[in-house]
């Protein structure tokens, strides 16, 4: 299943008259498909080679004739429940880390791999953890730069993230006597990407973007709630099986820095809350480990236009009129809610009128703890919205992959505009 390309099944009679299953999958992206298909092909070699049970056998790569449709053959495995079991599962991953030491010590890979269909910055070897890292972020956010329009909060956050926060939490790795091996990560290990194997009751992943990093990364992507993986019992088997790195008690800061890598990429993909939650998680480790410095840029923005979510028209103007404004009791307050859905993309705002003007919630700062109290709460409720119908409408994706959307759900995601792309069994 993909939804960045198609998959199906090819069925082969070998010459000894048996028939045998082979997993395709294609991509018409140009440039991209190729990386996405190369990419991908030598990922699931490189995992095979240190943990062949953990994702199915590469056999082909390559590119049809007079198009610029690339394709990927490989090993086909029935889909069972997914996620795994979580103490197979995590036990499974753990070993794969530990077995699967660089070539050359150093962080990277030996070519371009992908998430979803984003390019990563994989092949430059670096002795240094945290410039890698920097690098791979710095490349998703200018990737939202050219998506979205201009964010001056967000672009500050991401700036002082880029140049302090992550010297502070990624420098202390390798130093002071300490050190990390660069271990192979899967690269793109969520929900949809990890299965039981029906034949053998054995987990398994797939759709992997590999690189030699650090294995706390990987854990990166189950920080988000939207994650069944994000389940205490997944992540507390992995760290079971391989312990967090020193400093220990800094675990946690490190994974939600890790989880902006993933976080912007689904930002990126799918037009959905994302990037406001990006922004505010990049808010939470700029005011623990560099108030001042995020206090001082944040003060530097007088007089230009904030929002909280662009791509929602009505821009709020940071002046010191404006915050006397919001210090100020307004009668009259409405809260109305705003609702934009598109090609399955699903964005939710709740926004606040007062006295004709309108400024977003997640900006607003009025007087009072006990509006403040409700501006959070509905934040809150919103976002919980919005995650439910952006897994919703994915369901609905899976569902008509594998053929079992029925005729209502067909004709609500035509109500939505959906193109829906069907499975295909190829024999």
């Amino acid at each position: 299943m993909s939804l960045w390309g198609k998959t199906g099944k090819i069925t082969a009679e070998l010459p000894d008259g048996q028939l045998k299953n082979y997993f395709l999958k294609t991509a018409s992206l140009g440039d991209t498909g190729r990386a996405m298909m190369f990419g991908e092909y030598e990922s699931l070699k490189a995992i095979r080679a240190v943990s062949p049970a953990i994702v199915p056998e590469p056999y082909a790569w390559g590119k049809y004739d007079g198009s610029g449709t690339y394709f990927l053959v490989a090993e086909y495995r029935e889909v069972g429940e997914q996620p795994p079991n979580p103490i197979r599962f995590t036990k499974r991953l753990a070993e794969m880390h530990k077995k699967s030491l660089s070539p050359t010590g150093k962080f990277r890979f030996h070519v371009t791999t992908c998430h979803a269909k984003l390019p990563q910055i994989t092949d430059c070897w670096e002795d240094s953890w945290a410039v890698l890292y920097r690098k791979q972020l710095a490349h998703m956010i200018n990737l939202d730069e050219q998506k979205h329009s201009e964010w001056p909060e967000f672009k500050i956050a991401c700036q002082l993230v880029l140049d302090k926060v992550i010297p502070r939490l990624l420098e202390p790795l390798q130093s002071d006597g300490r050190s990390i091996t660069p271990y192979l990560v899967h690269g793109d290990l969520w929900d949809e990407n990890t299965a039981t194997d029906m034949a053998t009751g054995e987990p398994f992943t797939f759709d992997a973007g590999s690189f030699y990093g650090h294995n706390e990364y990987e854990i990166g992507n189950w920080r988000a709630a939207r994650h069944r993986l994000s389940a205490q019992p997944y992540v507390k088997g992995y760290l079971r099986e391989f312990p967090a790195s020193h400093p220990e008690e800094e675990w946690d800061d490190r994974n939600l820095l890790y989880s902006l890598r993933f976080d912007l990429g689904t930002a990126i993909l799918i037009h959905c809350n994302q990037r406001q939650i990006v922004k505010e998680n990049m808010a939470i480790l700029c005011n623990k480990f560099f108030p001042n410095e995020y206090a001082a840029l944040k003060n530097s923005l007088t007089g230009q236009p904030l929002r909280a979510n662009p791509g929602l028209r009505g821009a709020v103007t940071y002046t010191e009129e404006a915050e006397k404004r919001k210090r100020t009791r307004h009668s009259g307050r409405k809260v109305t809610k705003t609702m934009k859905t598109t090609n399955c993309r699903i964005s939710m705002a709740w926004t606040l009128t007062m006295s004709g003007t309108t400024t977003l919630l997640s900006s607003t700062r009025t007087g009072g703890a006990k509006w403040n109290s409700i501006c959070k709460l509905l934040r809150c409720l919103c976002r919980c919205l919005d995650h439910f119908l952006f897994l919703y409408h994915r369901r609905l994706y899976f569902r008509i992959l594998l053929g079992k959307a029925s005729q209502d759900h067909m004709a609500h995601l035509s109500a939505l505009h959906i193109n829906p792309v069907c499975r295909r069994d190829i024999h």
